[in-house]
């Protein structure tokens, strides 16, 4: 039994959504609103249930209980081909036998289009994903990211309402990635289509969306801009997915304000942030790039700031743009910062200042799943 869909409220409307499979519960009772043309992320890891969600908004799957609707029509129990809704697929699925061209109009010959709209709208999607000349191809002919922008074409010709993307990035190897992942939201910012993503890439929702929701066991724990989503996460578990953490046990002392907090082995320090934390137990947490540290002279200035212990750098990594320091303070606690290359080895086997900054640090309560 479903209840009504009623009203726009958007381009998707997800409705006290419940899907199992056997004794496995994918979908928890969720609720979900997508704008009119906005790009939405579904993020999470392996089973939190985004690919089940996603299926059952293009008709791949039924609910067992819920309601499903776009654009205000209930769609719930409609198959794909009777939904204003196209997905593109992980692993493509185009046509061996067919050329590019013969994919990409595939949609439109079933609609009933003529020949020469077909021709027109085949031509103006190899424009869109800058495959002109490859009409001819086969897609064994193709590369990776090639092959991907044709199941794109494909996928958006016959103009969808909304478009769903199911990793489609996620066979593609890391700089191609990244490539498409510019492509894509340059797509999205032309066409103005719904799109409704999902992946476990942090990074990927990232750099992509207008509004990502983090999954987790069938519902969605947070949603926000992706700005929101990293720099005020409202869980330890979505400051762990999201980004680079340093986590450390801490009592969180009375609700005052600033909130203050006894870090294990490093002592009394002011919070930024309490999230859903409440005074007892809780986890400190503080991005690695947020961690601010100091060797040579300035370790050895007095009076220290706020927030601030004594530590030794016991190695610096390099991973690219930036160096990951380990730091370990006197008593054997250890966390990570990132700091910019230049002048990295003047840390590493160092004595140094650690400061937390106050704004940057928060509070979760403790993880008990």
């Amino acid at each position: 039994m479903s209840a009504a869909v009623t009203g726009s409220g958007g381009a998707v409307q997800l409705r006290g959504i419940t899907k199992s499979y056997g004794q496995v519960l994918a979908v928890d009772a969720l609720d979900l609103t997508v704008r009119r043309g906005e790009f939405l992320t579904l993020l999470g890891p392996s089973g939190c249930g985004k690919t089940t969600t996603l299926r059952i908004i293009g008709g791949f799957e039924f609910p067992d209980r819920g309601s499903a609707g776009v654009l205000g029509k209930d769609v719930t129990y409609l198959p794909p081909f009777k939904r204003p809704v196209n997905t593109v697929f992980q692993n493509y699925a185009l046509f061996p036998h067919r050329s590019v061209a013969e994919n990409i109009g595939y949609g439109l010959k079933a609609m009933g289009m003529s020949r020469a709209d077909q021709a027109s709208r085949v031509a103006e999607m190899l424009r869109l994903v800058q495959l002109e000349g490859t009409e001819r191809r086969r897609p064994r002919e193709l590369s990776g990211g090639q092959q991907q922008r044709v199941a794109l074409a494909r996928a958006i010709a016959p103009k969808p309402e909304v478009l769903l993307l199911d990793e489609p990035l996620g066979s593609l190897d890391y700089k191609l990635r990244k490539l498409m992942q510019v492509e894509l939201k340059e797509i999205h910012r032309k066409l103005g289509t719904t799109f409704v993503y999902v992946t476990h890439d942090q990074e990927e929702a990232m750099a992509m969306s207008d509004r990502i929701c983090v999954m987790r066991a069938g519902k969605v724990v947070q949603e926000g801009t992706p700005t929101q989503i990293y720099d005020r996460p409202a869980s330890r578990y979505v400051a762990d997915f999201v980004g680079n953490m340093n986590f450390l046990p801490a009592a969180l002392l009375a609700m005052s304000d600033p909130a203050e907090a006894c870090v294990q082995g490093l002592g009394q320090f002011t919070l930024g942030q309490i999230n859903d934390a409440q005074p007892g137990p809780v986890t400190v947490g503080i991005r690695h790039e947020d961690v601010q540290v100091r060797g040579g002279a300035a370790a050895d200035r007095s009076p220290a700031p706020a927030n601030s212990f004594r530590a030794k750098c016991v190695a610096a990594l390099p991973i690219g743009s930036v160096t990951r320091l380990i730091i370990e303070a006197s008593n054997g606690v250890r966390l990570m910062a990132d700091v910019q290359r230049d002048g990295a080895n003047l840390y590493e086997g160092n004595d140094v200042e650690v400061t937390l900054p106050s704004a940057r640090l928060c509070a979760f309560a403790e993880d008990r799943s």
